[in-house]
């Protein structure tokens, strides 16, 4: 099974997605061009994920009580052993190159701490979709990473262990955007590379889905987060400051103007703890957009009527 080729630990995390971890598993172990171990970790889940992977003879079950996705992903780095690592999430797959493709870009480019191609979105059935096009930021990625989370979806990375485990992983204290953390703490720190090839799929949920993404006010407080922690860095050079500055207002209009959207959802039903706590996180992490809000109202109601 791929002799000589460089070992690659897959992670995947799972809680509450037995249901899908097979087509996540079988994507793992059916790469070409890479000698692949895998390992689950099951983050206290409430389903069986212990008879899922007991189908497959070579994947190695974790168990742990539910610490989050951050904690989960470690224990699983703790628990691999190769070269090389990659995340992958429980909903999603890989495909069948896409390790391979990780590893000949390593070989061009032996500097890099890690590597990243391209995704494509699947439907939450699993049908596949249009693929996510992005240009890559051939220099200071850095720098533009302060501004987006250009790489998006972390299963398209694939990590060398040494750096991991020299640098430290993932914030545990973070509840969503630890990727994000991770990925600029490594920008900053070490050579990356980019490579063309079509690595994963991310599973798009419709309406209610369980994507973290779609939970407004833990992404704005924990974006937040990581990206204050950026300043002491950022402002070593005002290029990156304003790139910094240009982030922090981004995320705050996107995962801010989601959750103004939801806080009224939250109002109209009466569920006014919800609403609350959404207004809270506004206010502290988004009070710009809240004073636009009010400002732009109030002036839609001064202005005088007209016929």
């Amino acid at each position: 099974m791929n002799a000589g080729a460089p070992r690659v630990s897959v992670v995947i995390p799972c809680y509450g997605q037995a249901h899908l971890l097979p087509t996540a598993i079988e994507s793992a172990l059916g790469q070409e061009g890479a000698a692949v171990d895998v390992v689950v970790v099951d983050d206290g889940s409430p389903d069986d994920v212990r008879a899922v992977t007991r189908r497959y003879e070579s994947v190695r079950y974790v168990r742990q009580g539910n610490q989050g996705l951050s904690a989960a992903r470690n224990t699983g780095l703790r628990e691999s052993s190769g070269e090389y690592v990659a995340f992958l999430d429980a909903d999603d797959r890989l495909l069948p190159g896409g390790l391979a493709a990780g590893l000949a870009c390593f070989a061009r480019h032996p500097e890099s701490a890690f590597v990243y191609g391209d995704f494509r979105y699947m439907s939450e059935d699993g049908k596949p979709l249009e693929r996510r096009v992005r240009p890559p930021i051939e220099v200071d990625l850095y720098g533009g990473m302060l501004i987006r989370n250009h790489i998006e979806m972390t299963a398209t990375v694939l990590f060398r262990r040494s750096i991991l485990e020299r640098e430290g992983a993932f914030d545990g204290s973070l509840r969503s955007a630890e990727d994000y953390e991770l990925l600029l703490r490594l920008a900053r720190l070490h050579p990356s590379s980019f490579h063309h090839e079509l690595v994963a799929e991310y599973r798009r949920y419709g309406h209610g889905g369980s994507n973290l993404s779609r939970r407004p006010g833990v992404m704005l407080r924990s974006t937040m987060r990581v990206l204050r922690a950026q300043r002491r860095f950022a402002r070593a050079d005002s290029f990156h400051a304003s790139q910094l500055a240009e982030g922090v207002r981004f995320f705050q209009d996107y995962y801010g103007g989601e959750l103004v959207s939801e806080v009224r959802s939250l109002l109209r039903a009466h569920r006014w703890r919800e609403a609350l706590f959404g207004m809270v996180l506004l206010l502290r992490y988004y009070p710009r957009g809240l004073a636009e809000r009010i400002l732009r109202r109030a002036r839609t109601a001064l202005r005088p009527a007209h016929g």
